[in-house]
């Protein structure tokens, strides 16, 4: 008993009781399978074994992408569409596609695009770079882990002779509860553009369409909405070559009541920028860590400054210590006297010189006791020699000096 493929499909196979082994066919590639044996008498069947998983080898996709589609968008461009082909038939897991082209006339074999294959989203590729005014053979092949498949039928296109529109830019100005206005910018380009054309939907809804002749307008209000529901709308622009390539879709909501909202307050130049809080919240906190880094870096750098400011400050008065003007040792004369011998009568002699007056021979003291030192000295006159007065002494002795002792 197998079960796998097709969605909740059950297979079965029967083998006599004397064999133990059996050969599974016509399974599909790259697909997941459970096998379980289940035994079987007269009676009746048993319970089946666990079940064991496994998966098929894959092999190349056995059919082409579906719906085929190719468009030319300029006068170098071609846009090629298509959808994936029956799942069923992918026989592995789906890669991506080739898309081939050449010239319409060539014998030569196709030129290959690759492209991965993305899930949920609208599969197209463009082909760029061709000859302006030429017709072109366009195939698309999907592949697989083991290869591609086989391709799609030939599209025969031609690129234009001049280039179409290019898309718009889009803004909206202001809504009501019914209404919704709008304005687009579009860049100039050598063929004159003959109109646009608004696209809008009400969420999940269909796409209506608004002609809007004039191709010097640029505004239009979108009218008898409803209050309060979400709308998606876009804007393309048309002319002698065909329909450009449609802007980015804009969401809007219709406001409540009777209310008026508006959603921008730029004037209607051509530089009319429409507020959304995605783009204003980042910029503004950019802008906020921006300043804040540069204050950051301000004071980083002022302190750095004043704190070299401070070392060189140092280092001069540290350098002014070193270098001042006291007579160095070095540079004394030590040759010159210490005494200006000119001027020696003006000072008095060494007190270690000095002659002491003798007591009398009975060992009295002169009036003034034994505790009296030195009393003075005659001032010396110009060229004489300084005369000193007679002083009390502690010692007797003829002729004796005092010294700087301790007492």
């Amino acid at each position: 008993m197998i079960t796998g493929g097709a969605p909740h499909r059950l297979l079965e196979i029967s083998a006599p009781s004397s064999q133990s082994s059996a050969l599974l066919k016509d399974l599909q590639p790259g697909t997941s399978y459970v096998l379980k044996v289940v035994a079987e008498n007269a009676v009746g069947r048993g319970e089946p074994s666990d079940g064991v998983f496994f998966r098929t080898g894959e092999e190349e996709p056995s059919l082409p992408p579906a719906d085929i589609n190719a468009e030319p968008r300029g006068s170098s461009t071609i846009r090629v569409s298509w959808k994936p082909p029956p799942k069923d038939n992918w026989n592995g897991e789906l890669k991506g596609y080739y898309i081939g082209y050449k010239s319409r006339d060539s014998n030569q074999p196709y030129s290959y695009k690759s492209m991965e294959y993305l899930p949920e989203v609208q599969q197209e590729f463009f082909l760029t770079n061709l000859l302006k005014a030429s017709d072109y053979s366009v195939v698309v092949k999907a592949y697989n882990s083991a290869g591609s498949g086989p391709p799609s039928h030939e599209l025969y296109v031609r690129t234009l002779d001049g280039d179409l529109p290019p898309a718009p830019s889009l803004y909206v100005l202001a809504t009501s509860p019914t209404s919704v206005s709008l304005r687009w910018n579009t860049r100039k380009i050598d063929n004159p553009l003959s109109g646009y054309t608004v696209h809008y939907r009400e969420d999940n809804g269909q796409w209506q369409e608004v002609a809007v002749v004039a191709p010097e307008d640029n505004t239009y209000t979108l009218t008898n909405l409803q209050p309060q529901k979400l709308y998606q709308i876009y804007v393309t622009a048309t002319n002698q070559y065909g329909k450009g390539d449609p802007s980015e879709i804009v969401a809007v909501k219709t406001d409540e009541g009777d209310g008026h909202s508006l959603l921008s307050v730029a004037g209607m130049g051509q530089n009319t920028n429409y507020l959304d809080m995605a783009i204003v919240i980042p910029v503004t906190a950019s802008l906020l860590t921006i300043g804040v880094v540069l204050i950051v870096a301000c004071v980083c750098v002022k302190k750095i400054r004043s704190r070299h400011n401070l070392e060189r400050a140092l280092a001069a008065e540290k350098h002014l210590a070193m270098v001042g003007t006291l007579q160095r040792y070095v540079d004394i004369d030590k040759t010159r006297s210490l005494m200006d011998a000119s001027r020696m009568g003006h000072y008095p002699l060494p007190y270690e010189t000095i002659q002491m007056l003798v007591d009398d021979q009975d060992g009295n003291y002169p009036k003034g006791g034994p505790n009296q030192e030195l009393r003075a000295f005659a001032t010396p006159k110009d060229g004489q020699q300084a005369q000193f007065n007679k002083t009390l002494t502690l010692r007797k002795g003829k002729d004796e000096n005092i010294y700087d002792m301790p007492q």
